[in-house]
């Protein structure tokens, strides 16, 4: 017997290129002729547009042997612009992914679009605000860790089956009693003729085993209409299996047009407009969040702000007594720097449980815990009412009973200033978590963030998982940073690859309870 080296199978595939091109041109041209008749089907758009689209993905990244073989360019000069309002696209009854920016209004445009149809078509809509559901959901699923399948009960086994996670997060959102029976009755009404709307996959993502594929895979097995929304920066936008929008921000003369709206006559708005003509600004404050801040800072006198960080570090100053001391008024009994920590505290215990949302008690313990050394428990307790009135920093949910601080960007800020202060937090423990990483790019605005790639290739840390979130840290960082930050991005990328190749060990309030579903004759819930 001898030793042999058996060489690869090879075969000689003929590629169909007239085809192929000739599949380019029906699309291209069927694209063009349906997208000048938008108004009379936008439905047969949207469905030439995905498919069109997916074509292109399998020629020109998907399958190595088309990509390698046939070079796709895209010809900026010659893009068909389609510009749509966001409701025309939502009631096509097309599936469909919102995309965008903190701030950019996703929630905003899907919580008005549910409301407009459920008054049109009763209990045609089942809304769920994934971040008030993430919460129990996550309690549910502690139930059972640790059980052997034999200790588990038959509840505990339905939360570990991942197709069950949306019908799941539908009974939360509804305030239903989760349990077997109310399962499969959820489960009998979801009806083609539902449209099922689940906002804010991002802040799930990490915290809700298994929600992106039971998302898919309801999408494939049920004919209602679905929408989802995410922010843009995620690592998972590949697997999810939509027909995506993305909500755009601002144009410089859709912004002027907004501030010219916002203010009366006067200096402050001049002023304002010519530095959006004139420098950056634009870029920093085209979202509707930051336009509408910013507009509210310099109409109460603050100064311009220069970025997003300097926007809600004003806004915080403003809410933490500045204004009121300008005009003479004194409303509080704390320091703004003791509110300050008190919100920071809170913001990023917040961050570290994976949720938006506490008890009054709960914020009470965390305030004390951490300012105990200035505060009795009393004055821990009078601080928080204050968080809430006058300073209006905390905001109560009458859902959930709880408090957030309502935009999530404002918890993201809060706990970039944590981050930027508490030297402890390692942040490489950080970067690979999708909820994580508003607050890391807001860091990234601040600080330099070099140490975290000089760490990453000092330890030899595995960053593939952490990509999206490096690139989005990089592209927060200011300009003149970006260039080094890249290169070392991209040696951190080579360290990884070079010392792992031998190892082969293979994240508005809307209370939407009453609409989409009728369940009056399962188990309600009073623990929710």
């Amino acid at each position: 017997m001898h030793a042999e080296i058996i060489p690869y199978p090879k075969f000689n595939i003929d590629l169909a290129v007239t085809d192929i091109l000739n599949r380019f041109q029906w699309y291209k041209e069927r694209y063009l002729y349906l997208s000048k008749r938008i108004s009379e089907n936008i439905g047969d758009f949207l469905k030439i547009a995905e498919e069109s689209l997916s074509f292109i993905h399998l020629i020109a990244e998907e399958s190595t042997l088309f990509h390698d073989n046939i070079n796709v360019q895209y010809c900026e000069s010659k893009k068909e612009i389609v510009e749509l309002r966001p409701e025309q696209i939502l009631n096509s009854g097309y599936d469909i992914a919102v995309y965008g920016a903190a701030g950019a209004g996703k929630t905003t445009t899907l919580s008005n679009f549910a409301i407009s149809k459920a008054k049109r078509e009763k209990n045609s809509v089942i809304y769920i605000p994934l971040n008030r559901v993430v919460e129990i959901y996550k309690k549910l699923c502690t139930s059972s860790k640790g059980k052997t399948t034999e200790e588990k009960s038959h509840e505990d086994l339905l939360v570990d089956d991942p197709d069950n996670a949306i019908f799941i997060c539908i009974l939360i959102s509804k305030e239903i009693l989760f349990n077997s029976k109310n399962l499969e009755l959820v489960k009998l009404a979801i009806t083609h003729e539902k449209t099922l709307i689940i906002d804010g996959l991002d802040e799930a993502y990490d915290a809700i085993p298994h929600i992106l594929p039971s998302v898919n895979k309801f999408k494939k097995n049920h004919r209602c209409q679905i929408i989802i929304s995410s922010r843009d920066c995620v690592k998972y936008l590949n697997e999810i299996d939509f027909l995506g929008i993305t909500l755009l921000p601002f144009t410089k003369a859709q912004l002027l047009s907004f501030v010219d709206k916002w203010f009366s006559d006067c200096e402050r708005k001049i002023d304002l407009l010519e530095k959006i003509e004139s420098s950056d600004l634009y870029k920093e404050i085209s979202s509707p969040l930051l336009a509408t801040i910013a507009c509210d800072l310099v109409e109460k006198g603050f100064n311009i702000p220069a970025s997003e960080f300097e926007i809600y570090e004003q806004r915080f100053s403003l809410l933490m007594g500045d204004y009121d001391k300008a005009k003479g008024i004194f409303r509080q009994s704390f320091h703004k720097k003791v509110l300050m920590h008190a919100a920071v505290s809170l913001a990023f215990e917040m961050h570290v449980r994976n949720t938006r949302l506490l008890e009054e008690k709960e914020c009470i313990e965390i305030i004390d815990k951490n300012i105990s050394r200035d505060l009795s428990r009393t004055e821990s307790s009078s601080l928080f009412r204050e968080m809430v009135d006058p300073c209006n920093i905390l905001f109560f949910d009458p859902l959930s009973k709880k408090y957030s601080f309502g935009h999530f960007r404002f918890q993201e800020y809060l706990v970039a200033e944590r981050i930027g202060t508490d030297r402890n937090i390692k942040l490489t423990d950080l970067i690979s978590q999708t909820w994580w990483a508003g607050a890391l790019c807001l860091f990234a605005q601040k600080t330099d963030i070099t140490f975290i790639f000089e760490e990453a290739i000092r330890e030899d840390i595995d960053i593939s998982k952490s990509i999206t979130t490096l690139n989005q840290m990089i592209k927060a960082s200011p300009h003149p940073r970006r260039s080094g930050l890249y290169d070392l991005f991209r040696l951190a990328e080579n360290s990884m690859k070079h010392y792992r190749i031998l190892d082969d060990s293979s994240s508005t309030y809307i209370d939407m309870v009453d609409y989409g579903i009728d369940l009056s004759y399962g188990e309600p819930n009073e623990d929710y």
